[in-house]
């Protein structure tokens, strides 16, 4: 990723001497599936570039392949990687397995844990006061 982030950011200051204009505005936080034609859209610069780098590194320096190699992969795989990782089933499948998982994410603050302690009692709480006003014999899933 990081390549791609550099590579967008060169093109965006060149840009802006030559007296391009940006507008900011905030990225989509929600769960949403990137399309490949997005992606493409977006990232087809940076790709290209890992393509012609990669073929100028094949003819002049094959031996710095293997040394270029974390540079061209994510440029040259810059579009796959990022419908791949926008997917929300993959957002998903990380949460589950904790693999980009921060320290917090596997134990979090003790104040987080308190205030979930005191939500599932409060939880508990209501669910015994509506089970106090059921019939006698019934359940909450039956009334």
């Amino acid at each position: 990723i990081a390549p791609v982030v550099a590579f967008r950011l060169t093109v965006l200051q060149i840009g802006l001497l030559f007296g391009r204009r940006i507008k900011w505005s905030g990225q989509p936080r929600d769960a949403y599936r990137l399309s490949w034609s997005e992606a493409a859209a977006g990232l087809w610069g940076a790709t290209l570039f890992g393509l012609i780098l990669a073929g100028v590194l094949v003819v002049s320096a094959p031996g710095a392949l293997p040394f270029a190699a974390p540079l061209l992969l994510g440029l040259c795989l810059a579009i796959p990687i990022a419908v791949g990782t926008a997917a929300p089933s993959f957002g998903r499948w990380l949460a589950r397995t904790g693999l980009a998982a921060i320290p917090e994410d596997l134990t979090p603050h003790p104040l987080l844990q308190a205030v979930a302690r005191h939500e599932r009692a409060l939880d508990a709480v209501a669910r015994e006061e509506a089970e106090e006003h059921l019939p006698k014999g019934s359940t909450p899933q039956a009334a």
